[in-house]
């Protein structure tokens, strides 16, 4: 074929590939990692009004997100508003099927999805169920299976978003970064199996100790307990857990003696200790 009937041809396939714009529309971002920010800025950059909801954030993420992006304590808030909806969050346990059919149900009649996460994290027959009965307008992923290839309202694109040298280099610095982090102050950043947990210490903390126990009830009573026996004063108490284990990072005006780990470490529930000394 000629150039003339190239063109031609050309013109004549637009029709089929007709969409809508994303700008002035609203763009619902549900984990706010670095990928899921640098995603929610580039939305802010694209004209769109943007909400963010991540239960666990991350600190230095927060500081790099556009203070455009309206943060909602809810997933389910920020899921009613949405135009587009954005999965950017870690597989394990908790998240795997994530995007349920609770999860649609809640979104926006007619909205797409895209899932750049893992693709575990939706039900996939929850999915096709939605986009079946027009909840779901469609769904853009690149994590290809049998009951999703071939669908004309859904799109699947290469998965190869670290397939670069510079982000092997980016990668190895990260968890440089998040391993210093972890033994100078106990920080906890991006773990697949441990719950997002980051506290500065101020200039008066002697000393830092951690616990690590099974998610049961009555563990921060029992180490709150122990010290107040030994008289250490705590400055300040973070806790979070992920379902499964829970992490505690805990202030001291004083020192935390290896005989007060010993008395926590000997009770049910609790995993580890550790103090971290700063004077």
């Amino acid at each position: 074929a000629d150039d003339a009937a190239i063109n031609e041809k050309v013109e004549a396939e637009k029709k089929n590939f007709k969409g809508i714009e994303m700008a002035g529309k609203t763009m619902a971002v549900i984990g706010l990692g670095k990928i899921g920010v640098r995603v929610a800025n580039a939305a802010v950059e694209h004209n769109m009004r943007v909400i963010g909801f991540d239960p666990f954030p991350v600190l230095d993420n927060i500081h790099d997100l556009s203070p455009q992006v309206k943060l909602v304590r809810s997933r389910k808030e920020a899921l009613a508003e949405a135009d587009f909806v954005s999965v950017h969050v870690p597989l394990n346990k908790k998240t795997t099927g994530l995007v349920s059919t609770e999860f649609l149900d809640a979104m926006a009649d007619g909205a797409l999805l895209f899932n750049y996460a893992r693709g575990p994290v939706v039900d996939e027959d929850a999915v096709l169920a939605a986009i079946a009965s027009g909840k779901l307008q469609g769904h853009i992923t690149d994590f290809p299976s049998k009951k999703m290839i071939g669908h004309e309202k859904i799109l699947i694109t290469p998965h190869l978003g670290a397939s670069t040298s510079e982000s092997e280099d980016n990668c190895a610095c990260m968890a440089v970064k998040e391993l210093m982090a972890y033994l100078e102050y106990g920080n906890i950043t991006h773990s697949v199996n441990f719950p997002n947990v980051e506290s500065i210490p101020t200039v008066w903390v002697h000393s830092r100790l951690i616990m690590i126990n099974h998610d049961k009830p009555g563990m921060i009573g029992l180490v709150t307990n122990i010290l107040g026996k030994y008289d250490i004063n705590i400055m300040s108490y973070t806790n979070e857990s992920n379902g499964v284990v829970g992490y505690n990072i805990i202030d001291c005006e004083g020192p935390v003696s290896r005989e007060v780990q010993q008395e926590i470490e000997e009770n049910e529930g609790v995993i580890r200790t550790r103090v971290i000394t700063f004077k």
